[in-house]
């Protein structure tokens, strides 16, 4: 029996926060915060190592376009997939937005945040579009005509 965990992923710059969440919605993983640097990652992986032994067989994990600051830490979740059974999705950020409205929540952290990427995950799936290789030219194969319409 397959058992799904969903990891939200709120970037800002320097770091991000993430929480795990299960498909009824209970916390898994309480918040944490990791550097985006070689550390922090290699605390993510041994996260994920962790959550799988314990269980789960699939990972979803969301991070908000935040302006390029999630790249690193959507390209490095990506790498993983090779590894594990681990999906990867850039999230509009209204989207995410709308979840914290309807939640009538008026806090807003960092830790709310990322748990607002996980229930986004859990509750529209079809909306999702998750990586499905690792190619750099199809995960950030607009990133250059961003980059050019912006300048």
């Amino acid at each position: 029996m397959k058992k799904a965990g969903y990891l939200g992923c709120d970037v800002s710059k320097g770091y991000c926060d993430f929480i795990l969440l299960d498909s009824d919605e209970n916390v898994v993983e309480k918040a944490i915060s990791l550097d985006d640097n070689k550390n922090g990652k290699l605390k993510l992986k041994s996260l994920i190592d962790r959550w799988m032994s314990q269980g789960f067989t699939e990972l979803y994990c969301g991070v908000e376009s935040t302006g390029g600051y999630e790249s690193n830490w959507y390209n490095y979740l990506a790498r993983l997939s090779q590894q594990q059974t681990i999906h990867v999705a850039k999230l509009n950020p209204k989207g995410v937005k709308g979840v914290n409205e309807a939640s009538l929540n008026r806090t807003v952290t960092d830790a709310v945040s990322a748990e607002n990427i996980a229930k986004y995950l859990i509750h529209f799936p079809k909306k999702v579009r998750y990586n499905t290789s690792f190619r750099r030219d199809e995960i950030d194969q607009f990133t250059e005509g961003r980059q050019l319409v912006t300048y």
